[in-house]
Formats: C-alpha cells, structure tokens, sequence
C-alpha cells in the first residue's frame, strides 16, 4: 500500500511539473514588447531619450596643424 501511495504521489508530482514547465515555455516565446491599438488617434509628446553621435577626422604631417 505503501508503495502505490508514493508512486501515486511521484505521477501527480510529475504531471504538475509538466503542466509549469510547458506553460513556462510558451509564456517565454510569446512576445511582451507589442504595442497593439485599435482606432485613430493623435498624440504630441516630447521624447526624453536623444542620441547624439559625431565623428572629426583630420589629416596633417605637422601634429600641431592637424
């Protein structure tokens, strides 16, 4: 009796195991960064994020012209 118990509880064990790892899986897969709208609609808004990038360059012989 002892026996049927403990494997009993080891296949309830198991299949709820199952059930978190395939439902972790596919949460994992599905994507979260999706803006979905629906209608029209304007909106003005000012960004807080600005990325500047520059590059100089300068060719001399002399070190103190370039």
């Amino acid at each position: 009796m002892e026996n049927t118990t403990s494997y009993i509880l080891i296949s309830i064990a198991i299949i709820i195991e199952s059930y978190l790892i395939s439902n972790a899986i596919i949460e994992r897969n599905s994507k979260k960064d999706v803006v979905w709208v629906k209608g029209l609609g304007k909106t003005n808004f000012t960004s807080d994020l600005i990325v500047w990038e520059g590059s100089f360059t300068r060719k001399n012989l002399n070190l103190q012209n370039a």
